[in-house]
Formats: structure tokens, C-alpha cells, sequence
């Protein structure tokens, strides 16, 4: 049986009914009030908890064999700051995990994680990694570029700039590349793992214990990528680029009054350096030729 954190959010949902369709006994932990709507109904084993509560992660890795833990933020809000969700939440997780003798555990990152990573949210997902590796369990981390998708938050950013202002608001020079990974893709790489193929010269099966990049077939700047938007949507608007320096401190004195203005501080600050890889294991280990951004937007709306 394979557990699932995080199965209500963009990955997990697609990830999860995958799984189901491809004959996996999945178990979801999910809190009391998510949204459920998304998942495949009576094809599923429900735990109730979080991340936060140990006893109900006790509950939930009971009979299983494989944890896919995709629990994570890309902003703080209140008590979910970055180093409770992604460090001790994982942490509680894996301990969970070992007491109730699970074999494997698979945990999502992101390019970009390390040690001296410029946000919090890469040092974070570094930590969790460490976690991960030191767990003593045989072990995944996965790393993907940008997500793209239905029901996802990046898609969602992409046709709101493009569709609602008078004009197209860019942070910064927009030159900043991206290698924008399809969900769907995300999904089949995780069931490649899951249940390996036959390997082959072309196409090893993926081992444990290693961290795997994944991206998608281009390097897109932020530019081109909104060009590509206008053209799927039949959008054409001039663009305008504005400062980083003058953004800062209008998105610091915005994350302390609102959640919900489209950048945080971490984003902003991550905008100086690239989320490629040149090591794809979507090509060089899961045999995968990943989806163009352009198929992928079309694919999403």
C-alpha cells in the first residue's frame, strides 16, 4: 500500500488518481476539512491528520509499504511557516514511517534546494532532503522545475497577468529561465518509480537512494513563457517590466497585511537565478519525453 501526503493538493490530486488507475492500493492522509472532490471516490483508503499530528501519521502509515510525502508551501502563513511544514513535518513524517516499519519514502523537493540557498524556502526543502537521506529508509528525493497543470497555482498566475491588467506586469528583466515540468509527466515519473519497467540500455530503472532533477523539454525565459500564454489564450498585450528594487518593499509590507498578493518575498528573491537542470532524469532514467510547455498550457486550461 502506498501512502500519500499532500493527496488534496495540485500534485496529489493528479498523482493520486493515477495511482488508482493504474490498480495501486493508495491511502491518502487528508485533514477533516479538505476537499475531496477531486479524487476518485470509493477507490481510496482515508486517513484523517496532518503533518503536524503524530498520532494521526501513526494512524496512517500503518500497512504501508511505500510513503509519497508532497506536503509542502511556497508561502508562510500563520503557524505553516517553512520550517514546520517542510522540516518538522517531514520529520514527523518519516518517524511515523520507521515506527510502523515502512520500506520506502519518497519525498518531493525542488531545483533549486540546498544548503546555502538564498530563501528559506530552498534551505527548508534542503533540510527535509537531509531528513530524508538520514532516515534509513531506502530513499527518493525528486526535484522538479515549475509545475504546470489543471488546478495548478503557476497556470493560474500565468492567465491572470496575462488576462486581466491593461498590460503585463513582469518582475525584474523576465530572463530568468524555467524548465516548466507538466504535472501529468510528474505523475508518470512517480509511477515509474513505483512500479519500475523492464530496464533497458535507453532506460535504466530508476534506483533508491539517488535525487533525481526533473525539468521540462525546454528552458524557457519568464518572457517567452508569457509570450506563449498570450498566444494560447489569443491574448496580445504589450509587456512592462518593473524593478526589482522597487518591489521589495511593496511585497513585504503586502505579506504583512494579506496572503494573497500574487508574489511573496521568497519568490521575489528567487527570481535572480534559473530553475533548470542539465540533468533530466525524465529522459536519462524514467524513459519519459516530457510535454512542451505550449501542449502542456493547452492541456491545462
Amino acid at each position: 500500500m502506498i501512502l500519500v501526503t499532500g493527496c488534496t493538493g495540485f500534485v496529489g490530486t493528479h498523482l493520486v488518481n493515477k495511482l488508482v488507475d493504474e490498480g495501486f492500493e493508495v491511502k491518502c492522509l487528508a485533514r477533516g476539512t479538505s476537499n475531496l472532490d477531486r479524487l476518485p471516490a470509493g477507490r481510496l483508503i482515508f486517513a484523517v491528520g496532518d503533518v503536524m499530528n503524530v498520532e494521526s501519521l501513526l494512524e496512517a502509515a500503518e500497512g504501508v509499504d511505500t510513503v509519497v510525502h508532497l506536503v509542502g508551501i511556497i508561502r508562510e502563513k500563520g503557524e505553516a511557516t517553512f520550517e514546520r511544514i517542510h522540516v518538522e513535518g517531514t520529520r514527523n513524517v518519516i518517524e511515523a514511517a520507521r515506527a510502523q516499519g515502512v520500506r520506502r519514502f519518497i519525498y518531493q523537493s525542488a531545483i533549486g534546494a540546498r544548503e546555502d540557498g538564498i530563501t528559506r524556502y530552498q534551505t527548508t526543502k534542503w533540510q527535509a532532503e537531509e531528513l530524508t537521506r538520514a532516515s534509513g529508509l531506502e530513499w527518493i528525493v525528486v526535484r522538479p522545475s515549475v509545475i504546470i497543470g489543471k488546478w495548478g497555482e503557476f497556470v493560474q498566475v500565468l492567465v491572470d497577468l496575462v488576462k486581466k491588467p491593461p498590460v503585463i506586469p513582469v518582475i525584474g528583466s523576465g530572463e530568468y529561465k524555467l524548465q516548466p515540468v507538466y504535472v501529468g509527466d510528474l505523475a508518470q515519473a512517480f509511477l515509474h518509480i513505483l512500479r519500475p519497467v523492464a530496464p533497458s540500455p535507453s532506460r535504466p530503472v530508476a534506483a533508491w537512494n539517488r535525487v533525481y532533477e526533473l525539468g521540462g523539454p525546454e528552458k524557457l525565459t519568464f518572457n517567452r513563457m508569457l509570450q506563449i500564454a498570450q498566444e494560447a489564450l489569443g491574448v496580445r498585450k504589450p509587456m512592462i517590466h518593473l524593478p526589482v528594487g522597487l518591489m521589495r518593499p511593496l511585497v513585504r509590507g503586502m505579506e504583512a497585511v494579506t496572503s494573497r498578493f500574487p508574489i511573496s518575498a521568497d519568490q521575489l528573491a528567487m527570481l535572480s537565478e534559473d530553475s533548470v537542470t542539465d540533468h533530466n532524469a525524465f529522459t536519462e532514467v524514467f524513459g519519459i519525453e516530457p510535454t512542451p510547455f505550449a501542449e502542456a498550457l493547452r492541456q491545462s486550461f
